[in-house]
């Protein structure tokens, strides 16, 4: 079920536009739109600056690979060209 009405709002255009694309999440917090993204088969790419935050995500969502980064260094290297 989908807990955030902005997200529910966009889901389909996402899902249009990613088609079998990664979707990159920046700022993915606890891991709150990263479980709503993987659980609509998304495959998501999200980080976070906050390593309590990618942990709380990793407990989550653990089949998602949540990286701990910086916006202003070089998005992971399974983004690159997206």
């Amino acid at each position: 079920m989908l807990n955030n009405p902005w997200l529910t709002r966009w889901l389909p255009l996402i899902q249009e536009r990613a088609g079998t694309s990664p979707v990159l999440e920046i700022g993915c917090g606890h891991g709150d739109d990263t479980a709503t993204l993987a659980g609509q088969g998304l495959d998501v790419i999200p980080f976070h600056l906050s390593r309590a935050s990618v942990a709380a995500a990793r407990l989550r969502v653990p089949a998602a690979r949540i990286e701990c980064r910086d916006i202003r260094d070089p998005f992971p290297e399974a983004a690159q060209g997206l």
